[in-house]
């Protein structure tokens, strides 16, 4: 793990639970009393449209012009290219708001947009370095405790030293495989730093693909220090 110097300065709080459990009730008190803003860290909650049994909650324009944050022209995501190329002026434009709170990362994609946890990261750590430089506290609420883990620990793809596996698998002939067999193959190969759910064929399909592909996850600690409540 590669090592940063905190900066004592920045702190984010992070809260983590189920869907319904509070989790928005808690970082609005926690946002009005310690300046902060909400950065949704929810797998469901980024696809526009996407409503029913998310949580989604709050409205998509400030309440009043005291608080309101300028507003750019609408934009529609349906591929990778499209979101990374994002400005923090754009990711501002789809803020939704609780009781005068801002709530970033809600409603950001179309419904069908390939969308991946690294996605996620690179878009909160936009999000993240706004809220400090305008001196206020970044407090995550989700119930997707990985997207989370990737912010607090530092997350990041780097290049693997893996050699390249003998035999190569599509999307499609992962997708067919058992629990047993996904489980195999990401131990032949042999992935380094790579703590996941090895019980969630979804993730482990990712881990494969990204070892495919030359990539392995690594950690570079933050340079903020991190309160969590879960």
């Amino acid at each position: 793990m590669s090592e940063r110097t905190i900066n004592r300065d920045k702190k984010l709080i992070a809260i983590i639970g189920p869907t319904a459990s509070g989790k928005s009730d808690w970082g609005v008190e926690i946002a009005k009393k310690c300046n902060g803003e909400i950065v949704s860290a929810d797998s469901r909650q980024v696809y526009r449209g996407l409503d029913i049994g998310t949580g989604k909650e709050g409205a998509p324009s400030a309440p009043n012009e005291s608080t309101k944050i300028t507003k750019v022209q609408k934009y529609k995501i349906t591929n990778k290219q499209q979101f990374n190329n994002l400005t923090i002026e754009q990711l501002r434009s789809n803020i939704r708001w609780i009781d005068g709170v801002p709530q970033w990362l809600i409603d950001i994609i179309e419904p069908g947009t390939k969308f991946t946890m690294f996605d996620w990261l690179a878009a909160a750590r936009k999000v993240v370095e706004d809220i400090f430089a305008r001196g206020k506290i970044p407090i995550i609420v989700g119930g997707t405790g990985l997207y989370i883990q990737a912010l607090t620990e530092g997350f990041e793809l780097e290049k693997s030293k893996i050699q390249n596996p003998d035999v190569k698998y599509s999307r499609k002939e992962l997708e067919k495989k058992s629990l047993k067999q996904l489980q195999d193959i990401f131990c032949k190969l042999e992935i380094e730093n790579c703590k996941i759910d090895i019980n969630n064929p979804h993730r482990l399909i990712r881990a494969i693909e990204r070892a495919q592909a030359g990539e392995v996850v690594a950690k570079k600690k933050p340079d903020f220090e991190v309160l969590q409540i879960a």
